[in-house]
């Protein structure tokens, strides 16, 4: 690849801009289930999804980590309203291992955490909005084409 390199005055840090705090759609990129390693609730499970968060000029992906008994419950549920996994938590039988939310779509309200030490600021989500509209995923499923095919 030939490119043009750059002087470091032109630029910029490198870091992401922040998506402000608001309600944005989100696709899940990737799911699992993993025992927490903090002192106080070593060995529960709970989930953790990566979120990619759709901004109105970037997107911007966001990690969360939740449980139906001990972490953020209220997550969960509304987390499963707003991918459409309602009757599953009514049942209470959600599965998120080995990516098993990948491709659900939904609502999410971020918001910002401030820097603290090393670590510069960042988004994160605050809770899952159920709404009225389908969330649509950020790229679109190509169309089958096969019934296109001409023999030779």
């Amino acid at each position: 690849m030939k490119f043009d390199p750059t002087q470091d005055t032109d630029v910029d840090s490198g870091e992401w801009p922040l998506l402000q705090p608001g309600d944005y759609p989100f696709s899940c990129l990737a799911s699992d289930e993993v025992a927490s390693k903090s002192e106080k609730n070593k060995g529960k499970l709970m989930f953790v999804v990566k979120l990619n968060v759709h901004g109105p000029k970037s997107d911007q992906h966001c990690w969360d980590r939740f449980a139906p008994s001990w972490l953020s419950p209220w997550k969960v549920k509304h987390f499963a309203a707003t991918v459409g996994l309602s009757a599953d938590y009514e049942k209470g039988e959600l599965n998120g291992a080995n990516n098993a939310f990948a491709g659900k779509v939904g609502y999410v309200k971020i918001g910002i955490e401030p820097a603290q030490g090393n670590f510069p600021a960042k988004n994160v989500v605050k809770d899952y909005i159920v709404r009225d509209a389908k969330a649509k995923p950020a790229v679109e499923t190509p169309p089958d084409d096969s019934s296109d095919q001409v023999p030779f």
